[in-house]
């Protein structure tokens, strides 16, 4: 079914899993960010410099990886 919607890349088995990078460039993930935590609000998730407090979101992507550090980039952050 994931290959079927595209969810899944067509693998040939474990080895090919093993393989893969667990995380690449373009990959969502989760991180904790100032964002908006209000769930009615049309910016809720994104990033708010307003925010003091950390929250997880889901709208961040990986960028790049330098090192054992990585580049994240979190909706609404510039």
């Amino acid at each position: 079914m994931f290959e079927k919607f595209a969810i899944w890349p067509n693998l040939n088995g474990w080895i090919d899993l093993q393989s893969m990078p667990r995380y690449f460039p373009g990959r969502n993930i989760l991180v904790k960010a100032h964002v908006n935590p209000l769930i009615e609000s049309k910016n809720y998730s994104s990033f708010d410099a307003s925010i003091k407090e950390s929250y997880v979101t889901h709208n961040a992507k990986l960028i790049s990886r330098k090192g054992k550090n990585f580049v994240v980039e979190v909706k609404g952050c510039e």
